[in-house]
């Protein structure tokens, strides 16, 4: 028995680790709609497929995201529902007599493919990070992945971020492990996840840019990374980067339609070729480095630069992850945090708020605020310890993977700021993941400093699965509002994510216990209210002001939409939502993951 459980230790624990995973997935899956869903589900993905089938190539692009690999993963559904819209009426805003049992039947089926396959891709961090590490920064890796509550949550959404996290990290950890290994298995599966995570969100163009950059850093930071030859480095580079261009334009032909969708597509949507001219210079550099000989005399100075500029852009963002949170523990009124909104449009909106324009320092805090508290802080500690250690260490050991990671986090928060978008959990997803691995990795170095009578499997086994726990705790805290989850560093007024469409459910259920529901007509500010509810529901501002609703379902998302125009509702609609917002008397009401000030709730309206 003891033999067979060594044998396959890893096997037991990877199965334990996804039974979680599973278990908290399938939690809440049918019991709640976000923003967007709807489109998906209802048009865009049966777009696809009828694009598809009746030969309409230009209609096979159904989004700017483009969100084609939804229709690929979910597209089976179909199977099972001849129509994707809703059992309700529903015209102009008005829903009318919905089905909750059916509504939870069509969400469920759509959501249901992505929780396999991103478990399917967890399967696949696994082996690529033991390629390239270890077996125990393997699994401790993975199981912080598969109980982080953000990476569950989006696995439970029909949205194009909750296949990019896991498709865009394993493309990024497979590469690496063929660097390691040298084995083509891991290549293959590097193509397939990079194709996949560009056919979610054109954003994934980031890791084609990096992979040149992973070569290089290997190259001069370790030498020894990969038994590979320079010519097959390069020639499996050219490959992984350029067959999933080719795949893509297979599976979404569309995008060949017009310049304008070639350049987004070539530009991720921002219009800019620059970073191509940053991927031609590293290119070139490789070629340079790998195919004709350096001096001896400026090879230290090659490796002496490069170990000093990631250093000190590791340095950098240790030291501003640590100030962001003392600044917020000790100066909790600074503008930047009670002032604007933390889900702003963009930046460029921040002059609504503030006399003066934002600095770089208040840009780059908002813009890492949302990754140091979104994270476990299991996760943040241990990982925020090995990028700091990582800068003082001499050693070798997984030195290059933490310097080249942490630099992939800086690039990737950066040119947020730059594009002028304010993160939010869900679009810096794909460095949860990547922080995951640097926690484990931490976790691994913290081990090896101990008194060596400590430095035994026994207590490294011990330290992992302490490690996991304390993540499903997180996971625990949070459920089953995921999505919304903050670590405790987060001060307790203060949001990273609003509501999101969670606790309509729960609002929709109350409302449809009381007598004749059916009758009823309420007015929601959000989304996920009205599909659950076998009433009346109306979600536009503008309607007949012989309408009067007899309930309010109000939130904190929904407040921001509509407080600031809430005259011109009134005028034209009567609606007078506006008054309840503050008030402290509703006949139901939900404090989400215990944050008084992501609520949803429920009032009665005073009848005149």
């Amino acid at each position: 028995m003891t033999s067979f459980l060594k044998r396959y230790f890893s096997h037991i624990s990877l199965a334990f680790i996804l039974s979680l995973y599973f278990f908290f997935g399938f939690q809440h899956l049918e019991k709640f709609i976000t923003a967007d869903e709807h489109y998906w589900i209802e048009e865009r993905i049966p777009q696809y497929w009828h694009a598809v089938t009746n030969g309409k190539w230009k209609k096979t692009l159904i989004n700017d995201k483009p969100g084609v690999a939804l229709a690929l993963i979910s597209g089976p559904a179909l199977l099972f529902h001849n129509d994707t819209t809703l059992g309700c009426q529903e015209q102009d805003g008005w829903f009318r007599h919905c089905d909750p049992e059916m509504t939870s039947r069509l969400y469920a089926s759509f959501r249901l493919p992505i929780l396999l396959v991103n478990a399917a891709f967890l399967i696949l961090i696994f082996f690529s990070i033991r390629a390239f590490s270890d077996r125990f920064v393997a699994m401790a890796a993975t199981g912080l992945m598969a109980l982080s509550p953000n990476l569950v949550g989006m696995s439970q959404i029909v949205n194009p971020d909750s296949l990019l996290w896991s498709s865009g990290s394993a493309a990024l950890f497979a590469f690496l492990a063929f660097l390691k290994t040298g084995k083509r298995s891991f290549a293959l599966w590097a193509i397939v996840a990079l194709t996949l995570a560009l056919l979610s969100k054109y954003t994934a163009l980031i890791i084609i840019f990096f992979l040149p950059f992973f070569v290089l850093a290997t190259l001069f930071l370790d030498p020894s990374f990969s038994p590979l030859s320079p010519r097959k480095k390069f020639s499996a580079l050219t490959g992984i980067s350029a067959i999933p261009f080719f795949l893509f334009l297979a599976i979404v032909p569309g995008v060949l339609s017009s310049k304008e969708r070639i350049t987004t597509f070539l530009t991720a949507g921002t219009g800019s070729f620059l970073p191509w001219i940053g991927y031609a210079i590293l290119i070139s550099l490789l070629v340079a480095v790998s195919f004709f000989r350096i001096p001896k005399k400026l090879e230290p100075v090659i490796l002496f630069s490069t170990r000093f500029a990631l250093r000190m852009i590791a340095i950098g963002f240790f030291a501003l992850s640590v100030s962001l949170v003392l600044e917020r523990a000790i100066f909790p009124l600074w503008d930047i945090w009670n002032v604007i909104p933390f889900d702003i449009k963009n930046l460029t909106n921040a002059r609504y708020y503030l006399a003066t324009p934002l600095s770089w320092l208040d840009i780059t805090f908002l813009e890492l605020s949302p990754l140091i508290y979104g994270l476990p802080m299991a996760t943040l500690f241990f990982a925020l310890f090995v990028i700091g250690f990582s800068v003082l260490s001499k050693t070798k050991k997984n030195f290059s993977i933490v310097l080249i990671f942490t630099f992939f986090i800086v690039i990737h928060l950066a040119t947020l700021g730059v594009s002028n978008v304010l993160a939010i959990p869900r679009y810096i997803i794909l460095i949860f993941p990547i922080f995951a691995l640097l926690a484990a990795i931490g976790m691994k170095e913290l081990w090896g400093l101990l008194p060596k009578k400590f430095q035994t499997k026994k207590y490294l086994a011990i330290g992992g699965t302490a490690l996991v726990l304390v993540s499903l705790g997180s996971l625990l805290a949070s459920k089953p509002y995921y999505t919304n989850f903050a670590n405790s560093l987060l001060p307790e007024k203060s949001l990273i994510s609003h509501s999101w469409g969670y606790g309509g459910y729960e609002a929709a259920q109350y409302l449809n216990a009381l007598p004749e529901a059916k009758d009823l007509t309420i007015w929601s500010d959000y989304y996920g209210v009205c599909e659950f509810f076998v009433g009346r529901c109306l979600t536009v501002y503008t309607f007949d002001p012989k309408i009067t609703p007899d309930y309010y379902v109000l939130t904190r998302r929904g407040q921001i939409r509509y407080i600031s125009k809430y005259d011109r509702w009134e005028e034209k609609s009567g609606l007078t939502a506006y008054r309840y917002y503050n008030r402290i008397d509703p006949v139901f009401g939900i404090s989400i993951n215990g944050k008084e000030s992501n609520f949803v709730k429920v009032f009665r309206v005073d009848k005149p």
